[in-house]
């Protein structure tokens, strides 16, 4: 390094860049002036693509001699790779692109040294997207109104890794209704559909990473780094309940249920089929207390047992749910009104009166 200091106290720094500067005594022989030299990028590829690797070929020469042992740079868009060349004067150079997509130059560059000066070459080279491809699952799913669909979508770049953070644009359609939606993936590149607000009917379901989105007005988007792709044709049926009210050993009003308190009950009721057991609303089942009607009539309740707690289950021979709801020895003497509310909204009622 050179440091001087001026008459006013100025100071000022060379490095000659990191090559360092050397001392020749005063009567030392004069050496021969640096010799030229030819740097070239051998048939350089114009094109690569976005996190996937392109190689260059680089030679250096002075004379039309090879140059040996010699650091040559590869530089695209400020992503640098460096490299030593072999025996022939030549080096090969791969970058991983990290740059984002479009026109650059590749730059390939020699420093020089005392003996050799320095030399480049450049050659025009355009970074692509990364080609994509949008996975759903299932192919096809049936559900109840208000429940959550299956349908996970994945995007996945041409190396097969998942995007996170990506955004997935569902549309669920029919001759009559439409519904879209846009999710975004999770850490995992995971895009869930959820919960599709239309009435019971057979739909189509279409996802979209970026392009051209048929809604109306019709919606065109981009990703900076990745292609565009796009899944289609899945099928959704959602249903309506089936149900039809409470059985035996409970009757629906107007009629009073009469039981002993402090007893569980069977509430049996059938959904057209087994809906899964996260059939109830939030908080649902449940029961308040209400002013006994002497009017309506009253049947006692013939099955009951000494169940501990509420439960739900499902008996795929009868196709029926049970509820078997427990009640308090406090609520003797009372009437009570429970409410079954299931997720698609609807709410049904039995009342019931207490005895000891």
């Amino acid at each position: 390094m050179v440091q001087a200091v001026g008459g006013a106290g100025l100071t000022a720094l060379a490095t000659n860049l990191g090559a360092y500067y050397s001392i020749t005594p005063e009567n030392a022989t004069q050496l021969p002036p640096p010799a030229a030299t030819t740097l070239t990028l051998q048939s350089p590829p114009a094109n690569g693509t976005y996190l996937n690797q392109s190689t260059f070929h680089l030679l250096l020469q002075s004379g039309g001699q090879a140059l040996a042992g010699q650091l040559v740079t590869l530089d695209i868009g400020g992503q640098q790779a460096l490299g030593i060349t072999n025996a022939s004067g030549q080096a090969t150079l791969s970058l991983n692109l990290v740059v984002r997509p479009g026109n650059y130059a590749a730059q390939a560059s020699f420093r020089g040294d005392a003996d050799y000066l320095g030399s480049n070459d450049v050659s025009a080279f355009t970074v692509s997207k990364d080609s994509t491809t949008l996975t759903v699952t299932p192919a096809s799913a049936s559900v109840l109104g208000n429940q959550p669909t299956p349908f996970v979508a994945v995007v996945r770049d041409s190396s097969g890794r998942a995007l996170g953070g990506r955004s997935v644009f569902f549309i669920v359609h029919n001759s009559s209704h439409t519904f879209a939606t846009s999710v975004i993936a999770d850490y995992q590149g995971k895009a869930t559909l959820g919960s599709v607000p239309l009435p019971p009917g057979v739909y189509t379901v279409d996802a979209y990473f970026n392009g051209t989105i048929p809604v109306s007005p019709t919606l065109t988007l981009s990703d900076d780094y990745y292609e565009s792709s796009s899944r289609l044709g899945l099928s959704l049926q959602i249903k309506a309940f089936t149900f039809t009210g409470f059985f035996d050993p409970v009757k629906n009003p107007p009629i009073i249920n009469q039981m002993n308190a402090g007893r569980a009950v069977p509430l049996k009721f059938s959904l057209g089929g087994n809906q899964g057991l996260a059939i109830f609303a939030t908080g649902y089942p449940t029961s308040r207390q209400v002013q006994c009607n002497t009017l309506n009539p009253i049947d006692a309740v013939e099955q009951t047992t000494t169940a501990g707690s509420s439960s739900l289950s499902y008996d795929p021979v009868t196709g029926l749910y049970t509820y078997l709801w427990k009640t308090e020895k406090s609520w003797a003497g009372t009437c009570r009104q429970v409410s079954v509310q299931f997720f698609d909204g609807q709410t049904y009622f039995l009342n019931f009166t207490f005895t000891r």
